[in-house]
């Protein structure tokens, strides 16, 4: 199944282009995931549903007339892209995102600039900027080792972006970066600019996921976790084909507690105090070894 999402981020802030720029929310899970709260999401069965989402969600985007440009996009524009794998539920999904960045420009252009337009660039330069710091950063602790700070938190693009910037992390990613520039003679300052700027964007390849711990639900397999939950006490034996049908360690520990405390109570043996009991184990189980981290 795929799933397609369409937004925009300005600032600090995020809008759905698929639902009437409702403002959505991107925060970080327990897990250390990153997760993109009420957005819309649509099945994309075929190419044409793919592109008929496209033009929708880019009616809805931030854009403005400038000196440079009839319509220069003033956002950063993200179509995120999920994969879920149907025949093996325990995978994570997969995500391919594309980001379309908002236009940059020189001081030169900005002088027949109002005050919200000059607002707006220095908004949009200073996510740029620590865009191509996270990236720089990132591309020397991985080829030198040394332990560089990658500030992905500074701005949403880069929080959005963390799994290939966090040094830490074990999610296998690759980056792409597409420049668009002018063969006009008249801008080939701005072209030489665009190919300063990209060209030194590498981002070193992510560590190797460690296998399953016995310790660490947030790594175990379906497999893993039914054995786990074959070794609960006789008084908190839940039915794994109630609890975790399907699910990895990961997935189980991203239910809303309602959820997981719902599937408890499908066994007939189970109470709400004892399901709760079982909630509790497995999330210190996590928390212990995300401090032991």
């Amino acid at each position: 199944t795929i799933q397609l999402s369409f937004f925009e981020l300005f600032g600090n802030t995020a809008t759905d282009l698929l639902n009437d720029r409702v403002p959505i929310t991107i925060v970080e899970d327990a897990l250390g995931s990153i997760q993109v709260r009420n957005v819309t999401e649509e099945t994309v069965t075929s190419p044409e549903d793919f592109l008929a989402l496209i033009e929708r969600g880019a009616t809805l985007r931030r854009t403005v007339g400038t000196a440079k440009c009839d319509v220069s996009s003033r956002s950063h524009a993200v179509c995120r892209i999920r994969v879920i794998n149907g025949r093996v539920p325990e995978l994570p999904d997969g995500f391919l995102y594309l980001v379309d960045l908002a236009g940059s420009e020189s001081a030169s252009d900005q002088v027949h600039h109002d005050k919200d337009r000059i607002a707006e660039s220095k908004e949009i330069n200073k996510s740029l900027a620590v865009l191509k710091e996270c990236i720089r950063n990132r591309v020397i602790a991985g080829t030198t080792g040394r332990h560089v700070h990658v500030p992905y938190r500074t701005s949403k693009l880069t929080v959005l972006l963390k799994a290939p910037f966090q040094l830490s992390s074990t999610q296998q990613c690759r980056t792409i970066v597409i420049a668009n520039v002018s063969s006009n003679i008249a801008d080939i300052k701005e072209t030489l600019n665009t190919l300063r700027f990209i060209a030194p964007l590498k981002v070193a390849p992510t560590i190797k996921p460690p296998p399953p711990s016995r310790n660490d639900p947030g790594t175990w397999t379906n497999a893993d976790l039914r054995k786990w939950v074959a070794t609960l006490p006789p008084s908190c034996r839940v039915d794994a084909e109630f609890l975790c049908p399907i699910e990895s360690g990961a997935q189980l520990c991203r239910l809303p507690e309602g959820v997981f405390l719902a599937r408890c109570l499908l066994t007939p043996t189970m109470t709400p105090k004892l399901a709760k009991a079982v909630y509790l184990k497995l999330w210190d189980l996590l928390i212990a070894a995300r401090d032991g981290k």
